[in-house]
């Protein structure tokens, strides 16, 4: 996160999108643009002040065959100060509870870790 704008600036944000490889059909391709180009940031809403930072994806990926797709997208934190970022996970709405669980397992695993370990470097 420290080197956060940095790394916006080398991400696709507002750039154009490659096209897709002419060798692979379009049955086999879907493509993602930056933010700029993706009507999508148009159409979610996270809150009444959130908007879209910023979509994380490839010109043109090759579908996975038989796997769902997953992209990710950084949005604005809604807190008082107005400052920081979300990472939000986009996801097909079958796979929400099961991503829920493990963030949740995740968490609690490093969580308890961290305490066991030092419990002065936990800031809650």
């Amino acid at each position: 996160m420290v080197d956060l704008s940095h790394r916006l600036s080398l991400s696709k944000m507002g750039r154009a999108a490659a096209a897709p490889p002419t060798s692979t059909s379009t049955a086999t391709v879907f493509c993602t643009t930056s933010w700029g180009q993706f009507p999508l940031y148009e159409m979610i809403q996270f809150g009444p002040d959130a908007r879209l930072v910023d979509f994380h994806g490839h010109p043109a990926y090759p579908l996975p065959q038989a796997q769902d797709t997953f992209s990710s997208i950084i949005v604005p934190a809604a807190t008082n100060d107005g400052g920081g970022l979300d990472y939000k996970l986009l996801m097909p709405s079958d796979k929400i509870a099961q991503a829920q669980q493990l963030h949740k397992e995740m968490c609690a695993s490093f969580l308890f870790e961290a305490v066991q370990g030092d419990s002065e470097s936990v800031v809650i």
